[in-house]
């Protein structure tokens, strides 16, 4: 992930970190209990800690890994497509030159895989 998409996601997070704190807040003031100093503080920094995000991870090293491939088939894999729709799978996922070029169903879970279809 490049320096420029982590710091957009970063901004995101601070801003829905902001909501999160308000609305912690409003349930905690609305909720009619008394809560202790102490018990605040700790939900406090949980929602803090929570809101941060997700960490970009480092770069590989150059001993670390292979790669990158010109072309690599990723065989049975389960394709969450992000509609909102069931998972699918088993799926091969053909990536060439670093993009999706082609994802094809192989099978059905529980039967064994054609390979003449692969």
């Amino acid at each position: 992930m490049n320096k420029s998409t982590n710091d957009k996601i970063e901004k995101a997070f601070f801003h829905m970190s902001k909501y999160a704190v308000i609305l912690l807040s409003i349930i905690i003031s609305a909720s009619g209990q008394q809560l202790s100093n102490q018990k605040k503080k700790e939900i406090f920094e949980v929602a803090r800690l929570s809101s941060k995000g997700p960490n970009a991870a480092p770069d590989r090293k150059k001993d670390e890994g292979k790669g990158p491939y010109k072309r690599l088939v990723i065989r049975g894999g389960t394709v969450i497509d992000g509609t909102g729709g069931p998972p699918r799978g088993p799926m091969d996922i053909v990536i060439e030159n670093n993009k999706i070029v082609k994802v094809q169903n192989v099978g059905y879970p529980g039967i064994p895989i054609n390979e003449s279809k692969r």
